[in-house]
């Protein structure tokens, strides 16, 4: 009824604030702390682990952040490419909810790889 245009944004809006809502929690029961960089990446690759997909943690060049590279990308197998660029949408929304649920206010990039994401997570530059 909507469109898949405004489908999406509602989509992405919805995402977000159920990420930042649930990132407290998530944080408690997964067991990782509220803070930086270093923290939100181990919380995203404990999620994205437990989902059953391949993380790898490594610190980036860009920013002084920290890189998350999750292969698999079990959320859309067997989905066409038109339905899993859809939810990435959200499902990339949803998960930069949750780091912007820290206390630090932090850039989340992601950029799609071969067979998954690759999220880098850095301090906000106060100056921006």
């Amino acid at each position: 009824v909507t469109g898949r245009a405004r489908a999406l944004e509602l989509g992405k809006a919805a995402a977000r604030l159920t990420g930042l809502q649930n990132s407290r929690r998530l944080s408690e029961t997964i067991g990782t702390e509220d803070g930086g960089p270093e923290e939100a990446a181990r919380l995203l690759a404990a999620l994205f682990e437990g989902m059953g997909d391949h993380v790898t943690v490594t610190r980036s060049d860009r920013n002084a952040g920290v890189s998350v590279s999750q292969s698999g990308l079990r959320v859309v197998r067997g989905m066409t490419t038109e339905e899993s660029d859809d939810l990435l949408v959200c499902w990339i929304a949803l998960w930069q909810g949750v780091v912007n649920g820290h206390r630090m206010f932090m850039n989340v990039e992601v950029e799609r790889a071969a067979d998954g994401l690759v999220w880098t997570i850095s301090r906000r530059d106060r100056s921006a």
